[in-house]
């Protein structure tokens, strides 16, 4: 899975307050339809010999966890009863079905009594989850911690062979939502000979929008270059998006503006061409006959580097 966004959440669960007696603390069900909902960076805490057996000793305390298409899921848990077990069952699973529907996710205490599962959620669903214990072992208590991870896919449209622009890059989820804001930033990034990727405009997705404004650096003008958007944030998986190729433009040479002293306004303007300025604002002054329909004052002054096609400004004489 390429990027995708996704929002950190975490369940820690105590074992120790299940056995300090704290029954008050315990939430799980022994029916699907009972269960309560596993809260994301809550502890949970459980005890299987608290429920009503499935078949003579044989117990399955229940919970439900929600997920989004993409999500990486983790649970870390741990028992004091060795023979515990956790199942974690398909979309759909019901109390009327469960004893013919096989788990998607089935793991068993490790030799220190606690164990990690951790699975990608295929699609957005509650998915229920079972601890199972007796049929021959103790049941008792259990805790255990959920994280889940977020996954986000970036989009980036093709670009305009230009050393400046806006682009809008597409951000959301596996199943086609938009995602929106903190936490998640989309770097615009930009690399070709000489220049390794480097970061050129950044901006938070709206309604899964991510409009970035850009400038391209001057070494790489006339060259053909590489971009990517890269989606990250907290509780969101990383995603680049696929990389674009453009030819840029070469840069276009200073505007080096020339003297104009004396010059009548049509020799201005050819002037200025040939220097890549542009004619601006003109103003006039009283002076005496030699100097009538001639330059008198400029701004800039001769000289000055501007960027390509700056204005500048002349002062005609007039009687």
């Amino acid at each position: 899975m390429r990027g995708l966004t996704r929002g950190l959440l975490s369940t820690t669960f105590v074992l120790a307050g299940v056995l300090s007696g704290a029954s008050s603390a315990l939430a799980d069900s022994s029916t699907i339809a009972g269960a309560p909902a596993i809260v994301v960076g809550q502890q949970e805490f459980g005890n299987t010999a608290s429920v009503t057996p499935v078949s003579s000793d044989c117990y399955r305390a229940y919970w439900l966890l929600s997920v989004t298409a993409g999500d990486s899921v983790t649970i870390d848990w741990e028992s004091q009863e060795s023979g515990t077990s956790l199942d974690v069952f398909p979309p759909g699973t019901t109390d009327y079905n469960v004893d013919n529907t096989n788990p998607i996710e089935q793991q068993d205490l490790s030799s220190n009594d606690k164990n990690e599962l951790q699975f990608q959620a295929t699609s957005t669903a509650t998915l229920p989850v079972s601890f199972r214990s007796g049929c021959g072992d103790p049941a008792g208590p259990y805790d255990f911690t959920t994280d889940i991870v977020h996954a986000m896919i970036v989009s980036l449209p093709p670009l305009a062979p230009s050393l400046a622009g806006t682009t809008t890059v597409g951000v959301h989820n596996p199943d086609g939502v938009s995602l929106s804001g903190a936490p998640i930033v989309v770097n615009l990034q930009v690399s070709g000979p000489g220049v390794p990727w480097t970061t050129i405009g950044s901006a938070s997705p709206v309604a899964g929008e991510a409009t970035i404004s850009y400038t391209v650096p001057s070494a790489l003008a006339g060259k053909t270059v590489r971009f990517q958007a890269v989606g990250s944030g907290s509780g969101y998986q990383a995603d680049t998006s696929t990389v674009q190729t453009a030819k840029m433009p070469a840069a276009k040479p200073e505007c080096v503006v020339p003297n104009l002293a004396g010059d009548q306004l049509a020799a201005v303007k050819e002037s200025l061409k040939t220097a890549h300025c542009e004619l601006g604002k003109v103003s006039h002054k009283k002076t005496r006959r030699g100097k009538r329909t001639r330059v008198v004052g400029q701004s800039p002054k001769a000289g000055t580097r501007e960027p390509y096609g700056s204005k500048v400004g002349v002062t005609i004489g007039r009687a």
